[in-house]
């Protein structure tokens, strides 16, 4: 009888310990379940976006290597109804936009850069520039952006220099190379891509100077200037 009645309570205490235990992963699953889905489908839309978005501009490219400009003034159009739509106020007519928070003269600069950015950038299809090439000299811009803030005044540690240096190395080489494979073909395609790494190192020039603008602008706004 003692034997059978230590048997029934280590079965009892298997029971409950078992229904714990499914207690615990049902709890946990449900508290990290939403929570990792959230981030897959944040990362599967990030880079499933960018994937297909880098795949449809070469496509567009290999087939029209001119349609940079036409590109530049579909992105500005989309831009531009979907913002109206978000802005717009039928009280205000004639244009029926709601009143703007900050007035357009204080970032007219920036948004003449920025349309003068993307049009070089986009326009530089047109010079033999691949997209691969393109995506890499545009993510050298960080020595302008170093270069515009030192002559601003801003000083950076070794560290950023280092590591500014090394991606700059890296981008030189990569245009080097692709160039090198130009060298072979004509002489006017060697030319139209010379061209085209003008074109993408203005734009980079360009984006220092916004860049600069916009810092400027953020330390003025938090240190706004005292008027007795």
């Amino acid at each position: 009888m003692r034997e059978a009645r230590h048997a029934n309570a280590a079965k009892n205490h298997n029971e409950k310990r078992a229904i714990k235990n499914d207690e615990t992963k049902t709890s946990i699953a449900a508290e990290v379940g939403p929570s990792a889905f959230a981030a897959f489908a944040m990362l599967g839309l990030v880079f499933g976006g960018c994937c297909s978005n880098v795949y449809a501009l070469e496509s567009i490219i290999n087939f029209e290597s001119g349609s940079g400009t036409l590109l530049t003034f579909v992105q500005f159009s989309f831009v531009a109804v979907t913002g109206y739509v978000s802005q717009f106020d039928y009280k205000r007519p004639p244009l029926f936009l709601a009143p703007t928070k900050v007035p357009l003269s204080r970032w007219a600069v920036n948004i003449v850069l920025f349309f003068a950015i993307n049009v070089l950038n986009n326009h530089a299809f047109s010079y033999d520039i691949s997209v691969p090439v393109h995506i890499i000299l545009r993510s050298g811009g960080s020595i302008t952006t170093m270069i515009a803030g030192y002559l601003y005044g801003k000083r950076y540690s070794k560290m950023q220099i280092m590591s500014v240096v090394l991606l700059s190395i890296g981008v030189i080489q990569a245009a080097w190379s692709d160039a090198a494979n130009k060298s072979t073909s004509n002489t006017s395609s060697k030319t139209a891509f010379s061209t085209g790494l003008i074109i993408l190192f203005v734009a980079q020039i360009l984006s220092a100077i916004m860049a600069m603008l916009r810092t400027f602008r953020s330390l003025s706004n938090s240190h706004p200037v005292r008027t007795s």
